[in-house]
Order: structure tokens, then C-alpha cells, then sequence
């Protein structure tokens, strides 16, 4: 009963033949159809803009797809702001807009680039152009003060005799020079 071979069926692969002229098309048509999705996708992003204010709408800001600055307004009117505050602000409102540009990608291109090309250009914008750090709701200014607090307007100067007296002399009354 147990004494003949299993019997082993051998299926042959028979390659099917398919025209070359065939081949050549459908590779032609495929390239065609990669290129305007290309082209799609690049004018989809060259569409994109970010704007983004400061909290008082002093400054606003545009960037592009790429996270160049495009355009940047200033508010009319007295500056309250030093010029290093003004800049800090113009890059944090930069950096701002750039954190956004993810978003505006996924909404401007859609169903153009297709969910896999849309989830790996969304992380790199995410990796590139990551959210700023929450700012403190009330900024201090810092005030850095060189020199002696008998420098400071409220203080009231001190005698030439009160420096004489105390050694600290700036024209060195006694003489010398080697205290």
C-alpha cells in the first residue's frame, strides 16, 4: 500500500509572449502620466503661500513652499519696538509660517500627489520646519547696566572730598598710582 512513490505533478512555466511594440507603449504611456503628475505636483506647490501676523498685527509675513520669505509688511504708524525686537519678531512670525507650511501642502495638493508622495512631503516639511516653542505670554525687558549704581540718575553724586575720603578717587588726589 505504502510502497509506490508519491507521485509529483511538474507544471511547466510557459512564459506568454508579449508584443515589444506593446511593451515600448505602455512604458511610453507611463512615463507620460509621471511627468504631468510631476508637473501637477510641482505647480501645486509652487501655488502654495503661508501668511502669518504677529499677536498685535504689526508685522505679517508670507513665505513659499520652499520657506523662503516672500513678503513682509510693516504697519504704519510709530514703531514701538527697537530694532532688535522688531527683527526677533519678524523671525519668530517667519518661523511660524514655515510651521505651517505641512498643513498648506496637504491642502493645496490633494489627491494630486497621491497618499504616499503626500505623507513623506508632509514629514519633511515637519522634519524642516518644526513648530516654535510656546513664547512666554509677558515678555521682560532685560536691561543690562554698566557700571556702579552711583552711575544711575536717582543717585545723588558724591563729593570730591566723599571720594577722597573713601579711596575712590578717580583723579587720584594722593597720587598714587599703584593702590
Amino acid at each position: 500500500m505504502c510502497d509506490q512513490p508519491p507521485t509529483v505533478t511538474h507544471v511547466r512555466y510557459r512564459p506568454t509572449m508579449t508584443n515589444p511594440d506593446q511593451l515600448i507603449a505602455d512604458f511610453e504611456r507611463k512615463a507620460v502620466e509621471a511627468r504631468q503628475r510631476a508637473e501637477r505636483i510641482r505647480d501645486g506647490l509652487t501655488a502654495v503661500r503661508v501668511t502669518e501676523r504677529t499677536p498685535d498685527g504689526r508685522v505679517a509675513v508670507m513665505v513659499n513652499s520652499s520657506g523662503n520669505l516672500v513678503d513682509l509688511r510693516l504697519a504704519d504708524g510709530p514703531q514701538d519696538k527697537a530694532g532688535p525686537e522688531l527683527a526677533q519678531d519678524i523671525m519668530r512670525t517667519v518661523r511660524r509660517a514655515q510651521s505651517r507650511l505641512a498643513d498648506a501642502v496637504r491642502g493645496g495638493l490633494g489627491e494630486v500627489a497621491g497618499p504616499e508622495t503626500l505623507a513623506e512631503l508632509t514629514r519633511q516639511y515637519h522634519d524642516t520646519y518644526p513648530a516654535p516653542a510656546e513664547e512666554p505670554k509677558e515678555r521682560r525687558r532685560r536691561t543690562l547696566r554698566i557700571g556702579s549704581e552711583e552711575d544711575l540718575p536717582s543717585a545723588q553724586p558724591r563729593s570730591r572730598r566723599a571720594r577722597q575720603q573713601s579711596g575712590d578717587d578717580p583723579e587720584y588726589g594722593d597720587r598714587n598710582l599703584l593702590r
